[in-house]
């Protein structure tokens, strides 16, 4: 799970759960205001 907070565009998170899809949450331990969301898909980088 450390990968899905890294900062690293290559690295990606995988459950291996499939039956009821993957996701990641985190606790925040108190209330805070989100500015935004950023989702990066699974790449190698090798795209244009």
């Amino acid at each position: 799970m450390k990968n899905a907070f890294d900062d690293n565009p290559l690295s990606f998170v995988y459950t291996g759960y499939q039956d009821n899809g993957q996701w990641v949450g985190v606790d925040l331990e108190e209330e805070k205001q989100i500015k935004s969301i950023v989702f990066c898909p699974k790449t190698d980088k090798n795209d244009i």
